[in-house]
């Protein structure tokens, strides 16, 4: 199960607390961990679209009783808490602060990477169960071992960031750390474009008539929206590769233009769309039957 195992990632983001409350500062490296002046206004504007967003997924999920989702509200909320302690940290440095702000939003994602892996392990293991979608196979390995995959692909690349993170704080250690959470980034890419490469086949390879039925094209409507997710993920992923391998003070990671356009913008457009929430499109429950459908409708 995923969600447990987002838990256990949550048990090493608690680590903040013990930090934040050392405050060992670090200000010696601030022309390192602060490559730019954080505009204050932005900054809050962000924390609170994410912070609404948290709300709003947290409402969907309890009111459709989807417990799977979780991860997406609390990967938006700490998103939403890193913005307001990136500012804080360009004022007073502290180990704390920099988990808190710079960490959180590095790592957050990697929620959203775990949510869109839910959404397509349940509609695929349903697919494979509906004769009246598919005949055959629908991916090229069950919905069970493509879920065990990624799911140990996200764990593996989120701890790899993590990790990287807190080494980068050691001077002795930073340029290792760099380059660990730079390899946590790149194969969090690889894994992820993987992923979609086995969405795409499924869709337009296994099930070329898939909106020959009325489940079909509503089926077809939620991947879509994943489709839409991935591509602003795919943007913030390159973005990061691109700054972490250009070294300490490159001119990408200098720039604040660059980190809101490509990093938090492409974030919250990846995960607004999942407003239109799944379950109100097609039955996001596992069935060994299939969809339910009746009156061209799937039921919630």
């Amino acid at each position: 199960m995923i969600i447990p195992k987002f838990f256990i990632k949550l048990l090493f983001l608690g680590l903040i607390f013990q930090f934040a409350s050392a405050q060992q500062p670090i200000e010696e490296y601030k022309d390192i961990f602060v490559p730019f002046e954080p505009t204050p206004g932005a900054h809050y504007l962000f924390c609170a679209l994410y912070l609404l967003l948290a709300v709003a997924f947290t409402v969907l999920v309890c009111m459709h009783k989807d417990w799977w989702a979780l991860c997406l509200p609390i990967g938006a909320l700490f998103e939403g808490v890193g913005y307001p302690n990136k500012i804080r940290f360009a004022e007073t440095m502290s180990m704390g602060l920099f988990i808190a702000g710079d960490v959180f939003i590095l790592v957050a994602p990697v929620a959203y990477l775990a949510f869109n892996y839910l959404v397509f392990g349940r509609i695929s293991h349903n697919l494979k169960n509906d004769s009246r979608i598919s005949k055959g196979s629908v991916t090229i390995a069950s919905p069970r071992t493509i879920k065990h995959i990624f799911v140990w692909s996200d764990i593996t690349t989120f701890l790899a960031q993590f990790a990287g993170q807190l080494m980068e704080i050691s001077s002795d250690q930073r340029s290792n750390g760099n380059k660990l959470t730079l390899a946590g980034m790149i194969t969090q890419l690889i894994s992820y474009l993987c992923f979609i490469a086995i969405v795409t086949d499924c869709r337009f390879r296994r099930l070329p008539n898939l909106r020959s039925t009325a489940v079909g094209r509503n089926i077809d409507k939620v991947l879509i929206l994943l489709a839409t997710s991935s591509f602003f993920i795919l943007v913030r992923l390159v973005y990061r590769v691109i700054e972490l391998s250009g070294g300490e003070g490159n001119s990408v990671q200098k720039s604040e233009a660059c980190f809101f356009v490509f990093d938090a913008a492409p974030m919250l457009l990846a995960i607004s769309v999942w407003l239109i929430w799944p379950s109100r499109t097609i039955s996001m429950k596992k069935s060994n039957t299939g969809f339910q459908i009746e009156d061209g409708k799937t039921e919630s």
